[in-house]
């Protein structure tokens, strides 16, 4: 898992990288499993930018696990298994503080 801190306004956001409030669930296509796609947790309107984002890879069986997720609004993308550097949106949650179970997503066809 890879997360970042951006600052802004001269302010610095101080997270606890890693832990709980996880975000789980698991990334389907056809209603099989995607393994090994990495997915992004990250700002409702771009993934580009914010101040928080967070990257995971599904497994063999396409669970994945974010770890340390800050509270507030954030997307699920994942990245496109045939285009380079296009992200597909799955859905915007509302964190709290608990961890929060997705269940299974169906990925999104991109043409």
């Amino acid at each position: 898992m890879i997360q970042r801190v951006i600052p802004q306004h001269d302010q610095v956001q101080y997270l606890d990288f890693g832990g709980a409030p996880q975000v789980h669930g698991i990334l389907t296509a056809h209603g099989k499993p995607m393994p090994n796609h990495v997915l992004l947790l990250g700002e409702p309107l771009s993934y580009h930018y914010g101040t928080f984002c967070s990257y995971t890879q599904t497994n063999e069986f396409g669970h994945f696990i974010f770890q340390g997720v800050v509270s507030g609004i954030h997307t699920l993308y994942y990245k496109h298994p045939t285009l380079e550097e296009q992200w597909v949106k799955l859905r915007t949650i509302d964190m709290g503080g608990d961890d929060l179970d997705l269940g299974t997503l169906q990925a999104i066809e991109q043409k």
